[in-house]
């Protein structure tokens, strides 16, 4: 058995929590302060079409306590560094958003789950305001050694902050949100400015030039979770979450 502890802020999610996980007999726990007790997070004795549940709290839109719903939707073991693991795919759903967004996942034993360790809640991404993670590059520890996803080249963050990031910090409007057809998105400045719409893959959809505010229209994009970058120049100015239902 072990026991985890996260502490900090996750960037795009403004997620501010400490995690205490542990794992026993196949299966990862995590603690929830809302609900003061540990929760299933992973179920490596999970078979396939079974499913398990765990609560979490939606702070980003209407801070209220949800049920997220893990079915798995296949079971299969993999070689990663010598050692045979076993790998979920799963994907997540939750009982009371009005999007019904449903988004799939992988778990491997061992690693986690390969997009977000506490893929808990699909609006707590993490980045850091520079550059999105879209996912887990690298795990290592004493035992299993060292393992390279592939999604990135480097571990380690490249990018230099410079005097003009200063503007990062500031948020985007974006409304009506979530939305299935126009959205529109407010950059509070009247100079000349870029929108990228990337989903959580970190796959460019959209790029538009606009000043100060523009109209898009999603209706043709898939459903799901998808990132509002607004940059002058090179500059990431700022970065605003919205979901295509």
């Amino acid at each position: 058995m072990f026991t985890f502890i996260h502490n900090g802020s996750v960037g795009c999610g403004y997620y501010r929590d400490k995690y205490y996980v542990y794992y026993e007999d196949s299966i990862v726990y995590f603690y929830m302060n809302d609900l003061d007790n540990f929760q299933m997070l992973y179920n490596f004795k999970a078979k396939r079409d079974s499913s398990w549940t765990f609560v979490v709290r939606d702070i980003d839109f209407h801070n209220i306590l949800d049920t997220v719903v893990v079915t798995v939707k296949n079971v299969r073991m993999i070689t990663i560094n010598n050692q045979k693991l076993k790998k979920l795919s799963v994907t997540y759903s939750y009982k009371n958003d009005e999007s019904s967004f449903i988004y799939p996942s992988e778990i491997v034993e061992t690693i986690g789950d390969l997009n977000y360790m506490f893929n808990i809640w699909y609006r707590f991404i993490e980045c850091d305001f520079y550059s999105f993670s879209y996912g887990l590059r690298c795990y290592e520890d004493s035992n299993f050694g060292y393992y390279s996803t592939g999604i990135a080249d480097s571990c380690t963050s490249t990018y230099t902050r410079s005097v003009n990031d200063n503007a990062l910090t500031k948020r985007v409007e974006i409304y009506p949100n979530p939305s299935n057809g126009l959205i529109y998105i407010n950059a509070g400045l009247e100079t000349d400015v870029t929108v990228e719409i990337h989903n959580l893959m970190g796959i460019k959809y959209i790029v538009k030039d606009f000043k100060s505010q523009i109209q898009i229209d999603i209706s043709s994009l898939p459903n799901g979770l998808y990132f509002a970058i607004i940059k002058q120049e090179d500059n990431i100015i700022g970065i605003e979450k919205f979901i295509k239902n």
